[in-house]
């Protein structure tokens, strides 16, 4: 069965700039390992990764994907495919406008001595250290991939139709985090510790809807024991 716009499809990817080879992204942890995106902290360290690493579900045609990987998933049907994405279809190419020059003492007033390659958020902007000349330092916020042709190893898995797994992957994409979830006469109520904004939870409810056609019910610990 082919797939379209709309639906939700649960697959395994691996990206890569295609320049290189090198892996930027994946959802296999043994990838991960290999391509070194797993840092380690000591010899001890055994924190389990596979949460992280695992297959994701997304809904096709919303955005949840780069948008050359994303379009071209359409028509597609289960299985393993290579998919390339052209910089105009990724991350763009690079704006001169993202470059800005900074003096030095602007770091040493923050005790941070800049390296070429050095990455810093600035008032919560991610930018790279590219050159470091006399007293002036040019920091670029463009994203690393910009100006990059990407490639893409997916595994199309499954296509999802249960409500549950779509209401969770919806939520996860968010990142709001939830204690349990119930589909429960066409509704999802959904328990959590927090307290959400009434502003919140109608986005929330409207997202939900529109995707899966299910209407959600928030419940915290307060409202439970009402």
């Amino acid at each position: 069965m082919a797939i379209k716009k709309g639906d939700f499809i649960q697959l395994d990817y691996t990206g890569k700039i295609q320049e290189t080879n090198t892996v930027f992204d994946t959802t296999i942890l043994k990838t991960a390992e290999d391509a070194g995106l797993i840092h380690k902290h000591g010899p001890n360290d055994n924190h389990d990764h596979s949460d992280q690493y695992s297959p994701v579900t997304i809904c096709v045609g919303e955005k949840q994907l780069l948008p050359g990987l994303d379009e071209q998933v359409e028509g597609k049907e289960i299985g393993k495919y290579n998919i390339k994405v052209p910089t105009e279809k990724a991350f763009g190419k690079k704006n001169p406008k993202l470059l800005k020059i900074m003096p030095i003492k602007l770091f040493k007033e923050q005790n941070i001595k800049p390296y070429v390659g050095l990455q810093l958020n600035i008032d919560g902007q991610m930018g790279t250290v590219r050159s470091i000349t006399g007293g002036r330092t040019i920091v670029d916020f463009n994203h690393p991939l910009t100006s990059k042709d990407l490639e893409y190893d997916i595994e199309i898995k499954k296509i999802v139709t249960d409500k549950k797994e779509q209401v969770q992957a919806i939520l996860k994409l968010t990142g709001i985090p939830i204690r349990d979830l119930e589909i429960k006469d066409k509704k999802a109520i959904i328990k959590m510790n927090m307290e959400l904004p009434p502003q919140m939870v109608e986005q929330l409810n409207n997202e939900i809807k529109r995707l899966t056609s299910i209407e959600i019910e928030v419940k915290n610990q307060q409202n439970e024991a009402k």
